[in-house]
């Protein structure tokens, strides 16, 4: 089990949309600097993930989306 403090950083930090933005930022400027095409489209891919994670965050906060954190 994990700790008390653990969990609600994690919470804090997957309800955080713009927390995700800039992973997919951060995923998309290292994309540009790649050269191998498989490795780029996975950067890519990467970054298209984070922006998910971002709307879902977003769709939390709005509250249209439960908050599963895996402990029942």
């Amino acid at each position: 089990m994990f700790p008390a403090c653990y969990l609600v950083a994690m919470t804090t930090i997957i309800s955080n949309a713009q927390h995700w933005r800039d992973r997919a930022t951060e995923a998309r400027s290292l994309a540009a600097q790649i050269d191998d095409p498989v490795a780029k489209l996975a950067m890519l891919t990467i970054a298209e993930n984070y922006d998910q994670i971002a709307e879902r965050a977003a769709a939390r906060a709005l509250g249209s989306e439960p908050m599963h954190t895996g402990v029942e």
